[in-house]
């Protein structure tokens, strides 16, 4: 991650923590907000770790997103 990323609920930033690089997640409501850091490096192992089991484009494969978004609003 190079830039800050997010738009809505959901912003995620790199950023330097005690010299180590992280990367800042900022989970926002109209409740109240949390803020979240994770190391860089765990976070680049898990997306790519993410990616092996499910390539990007290849999600709706997986998930059948359009039903549950319809039985979530029914």
């Amino acid at each position: 991650m190079h830039a800050p990323v997010g738009d809505g609920d959901v912003r995620i930033a790199p950023s330097i923590s005690h010299g180590r690089a992280v990367v800042l997640i900022t989970l926002s409501s109209p409740d109240g907000s949390l803020l979240l850091e994770a190391r860089s490096d765990e976070v680049a192992q898990f997306v790519e770790s993410t990616l092996d089991l499910v390539p990007a484009g290849s999600e709706n494969v997986y998930l059948e997103l359009d039903d549950l978004i319809a039985q979530i609003l029914s």
